[in-house]
């Protein structure tokens, strides 16, 4: 029998936001306004994608899901009403209709410390999860998405959650969080809107970026950036030892007191930090910190689960 401490334990997705996209315009519609290709999307498939300024920053990172009666797309919370209103001021005389379901949807995460007991678990409840990331298995209008080895993000109309989750044993949000920063996924909240183009959030290394699609806002700023490499900040995952976990926008400073990045996303659990932030290729060479009043606690870089990012050196 598995060990009852191998056992996933379900989380609340509290910050996620969902918006059910309809119309017979929809997928031309996403296609044109996003940076991955909605157009032919399968309903296996789950991708990370954004939507960008004219400049070619990012307003919002999203997940998207193809629905029998239209679109889902994932975002944080914060940003779910604003995204309505700016995406919909794109609507011109097409047939979309953007509606803010949150309320109506339930979000969870099943989080393992080991891959195998994530799949051995919900085997038992005759759920093969793929093995690719970012693809969805659905059974009785239940969407499993595989996020990483050991995690799964499910979501479902609150009417049809299975009862199979209440087997489950109960963890923190801040164990999804954690989760997700381990696995280099960035959170875009509202304060950061429009501040950061992709590839300082590593959207092209995760694949929410494609480069061989038609036009989208701030296409052609973002290929310019990918085919002369100028990029200059990336973002890096760290740790601490810390009871206070440090708030979004928190710099991170050298020991002079000179600031070379900030943070992306934090959580925390038994007294251990992990963060995502944001950092000049050159301040990540150097050893980091973070103030707190007159006090300053040293951060360790912690690597990512891929390949070396562009911009950075080998």
């Amino acid at each position: 029998m598995e060990n009852a401490k191998e056992t996933p334990c379900l989380c609340a997705l509290s910050e996620i936001g969902l918006i059910h996209v309809t119309g017979k315009d929809a997928e031309r519609f996403l296609h044109n306004q996003l940076s991955y290709k909605i157009d032919g999307l399968q309903a296996i498939e789950a991708p990370l994608a954004a939507w960008h300024d004219s400049k070619g920053r990012v307003r919002a990172l999203l997940r998207v899901f193809v629905l029998h009666d239209g679109w889902l797309l994932l975002v944080h919370k914060s940003q779910a009403e604003t995204l309505i209103t700016q995406m919909g001021g794109f609507i011109l005389r097409e047939d979309v209709v953007l509606q803010n379901v949150t309320s109506e949807w339930y979000a969870a995460a099943l989080v393992a410390k080991t891959s195998n007991a994530l799949e051995t678990s919900v085997a038992e409840y005759n759920i093969a999860l793929s093995q690719k990331y970012s693809t969805v298995i659905w059974r009785k209008g239940v969407a499993w998405v595989r996020i990483g080895p050991r995690l799964v993000q499910i979501f479902c109309p609150k009417d049809q959650r299975p009862k199979i989750f209440t087997s489950f044993s109960t963890g923190s949000s801040a164990v999804a969080k954690i989760a997700e920063i381990r696995l280099g996924i960035p959170s875009v909240t509202r304060e950061f809107e429009a501040r950061f183009i992709p590839h300082l959030l590593n959207l092209d290394t995760l694949g929410a970026v494609v480069f061989d699609k038609g036009c989208y806002p701030g296409q052609e700023i973002i290929a310019r950036a990918q085919n002369l490499g100028t990029v200059k900040r990336r973002m890096f995952r760290f740790s601490m030892k810390s009871t206070h976990t440090p708030a979004p926008s928190t710099p991170l400073e050298d020991s002079g007191g000179t600031r070379h990045g900030e943070i992306l996303c934090a959580a925390s659990q038994d007294g251990l930090v992990e963060m995502l932030a944001v950092v000049s290729l050159e301040g990540v060479k150097k050893k980091l910190f973070i103030r707190k009043e007159t006090d300053l606690t040293a951060i360790k870089r912690e690597p990512l689960p891929y390949a070396p990012l562009h911009g950075e050196e080998k």
